[in-house]
């Protein structure tokens, strides 16, 4: 009886200490993050090109970025041995449901994604010392049959995937970006100067409209078309008739290339914090405090509310994956212990470049190292937890 009373006793002891964890833990807001993910496949994957970028997501295939190392099947981590290896350094990459892009210096490249074979070739004409806009929103899953991108600074091609013949190509007056989004037949294109709506048959002008530099992926909801202008705010434009909506208020510097997320009727993207956005009013929902990122900051993914990526400090040596509240911006999940998985622990540590969620899985990339020639990176395939 003493020794059942003990067992109650110590029994007792246990719950109060666990709910002592519980109720730190839900003041603080902010909890560990291990335990978050499960780590299905690990590779490990060579570089020519760079050291680092985000794994291309094709529905069923997981391609390391550049192409330069085969695919990898989403759910098993099974390398299928074919490479997508232009002759030149590739400088942007893309990929649809069966298709993948390469921009190189010279050339616009289309590869079959379930042959690896090339499919079409064209010359890409640089005009010397203009600068291409650096954003391409990777990973954009294209249904259409139709691939499209900047042929030159100021040409936008369209290339028919069934002939692989050019079926159009459009001429700005000013210099045209590789984003676009395509929308009930319309392609909608950006460019240092005009926001195009373009007949995505026929390759003809609807409208433009004077926005301003542009500098983010465009994203259309509820017949309006979003994106950021460079150092001024958002811009919604009717895509009826390309008529201005409004322009937001600036509240931050906004100067380099951002990726705009849609969640809702609200826009979310990083910069030197995290900012949301209300479409519907065009007011700022919030701007959170400056946060440490350990590369760029269009480098992000989001489930159930929660944005991960990598953050640091190097004056620490400190890297770890954290997670904010995208709705208040508040840290929601840090890195607070090493796992005693070895592998767990390298992905907490070292991802640093994320693909869109497919399913419930992420696939994510380290940066490299040098290694006789290239970079040997790692690249994993992660099962995000529901519960989360």
């Amino acid at each position: 009886m003493v020794k059942n009373m003990n067992i109650y006793k110590y029994t007792f002891v246990f719950a109060i200490f666990l709910i002592g964890i519980k109720i730190v833990c839900c003041q603080s807001g902010v909890m560990p993050i291990e335990g978050a993910f499960e780590v299905m496949w690990a590779d490990t994957i060579k570089l020519k090109d760079g050291q680092g970028g985000e794994p291309m997501v094709n529905g069923k295939l997981i391609i390391p970025p550049y192409g330069n190392d085969g695919c990898f099947l989403a759910e098993t981590g099974q390398k299928l041995y074919y490479t997508f290896s232009p002759h030149q350094k590739i400088i942007r990459e893309n990929c649809s449901s069966r298709y993948i892009h390469f921009k190189t210096e010279r050339h616009n490249i289309i590869f079959n994604i379930e042959t690896g074979k090339e499919v079409y070739d064209a010359f890409y004409k640089e005009i010397k010392g203009q600068v291409r806009n650096p954003y391409i929103p990777k990973n954009r899953i294209i249904e259409s049959r139709y691939v499209c991108f900047a042929s030159s600074q100021t040409t936008f091609t369209c290339v028919d995937t069934v002939t692989m013949k050019e079926i159009w190509t459009f001429i700005s007056e000013t210099e045209i970006y590789d984003d676009y989004v395509e929308n009930n037949g319309v392609v909608y294109v950006g460019s240092k100067e005009y926001l195009f709506a373009i007949d995505l048959e026929t390759g003809n002008r609807k409208w433009q409209a004077k926005v301003g530099e542009i500098s983010s992926n465009l994203i259309v909801n509820d017949d309006v078309i979003y994106c950021l202008i460079k150092a001024k705010g958002i811009v919604a434009v009717n895509i009826s008739n390309g008529k201005l909506k409004y322009t937001s208020d600036r509240i931050g510097l906004f100067v380099g290339t951002k990726k705009l997320t849609a969640i809702g009727d609200t826009l979310f993207f990083i910069d030197s914090g995290i900012y949301l956005f209300d479409c519907k009013t065009g007011k700022w929902i919030y701007s959170s405090e400056e946060i440490h990122t350990c590369s760029s900051k269009e480098i992000y993914f989001i489930h159930r509310g929660n944005v991960f990526l990598q953050v640091c400090d190097r004056s620490n040596s400190y890297y770890g994956l954290k997670s904010f509240n995208m709705y208040n911006g508040k840290t929601t999940y840090d890195v607070t212990k090493e796992s005693p998985n070895t592998l767990y622990h390298q992905f907490l540590n070292s991802a640093n470049f994320f693909s869109p969620l497919l399913g419930n899985m992420i696939f994510s990339t380290s940066i490299g190292e040098i290694k006789d020639g290239f970079w040997i990176a790692k690249i994993y395939g992660v099962k995000v937890k529901d519960d989360l």
